[in-house]
């Protein structure tokens, strides 16, 4: 696979898991364990195009939801 950060520039990297949270139409998601590409200098995470359809099915799916969870909300101004 070509790999080039579009952040830093290397193309160094590795394949692993992480969580990330997705807003959609006001509404924030987590999901969690998404295979993702990590670049190794600067650490930016990049999906591969399958993997965004798949999140996509996976929020759009109400019966799929594990959990809820409530968080503190913060601005940063």
């Amino acid at each position: 696979m070509k790999f080039r950060c579009h952040n830093c520039g290397s193309t160094q990297y590795h394949e692993g898991m992480i969580n990330n949270v997705f807003e959609i139409e006001g509404q924030l998601h987590l999901v969690k364990n998404i295979p993702a590409i990590i670049c190794d200098r600067c650490e930016e995470k990049f999906f591969k195009p399958e993997i965004y359809e798949k999140i996509y099915d996976i929020i759009h799916k109400k019966e799929l939801i594990k959990a809820t969870v409530e968080a503190d909300v913060y601005e940063f101004a």
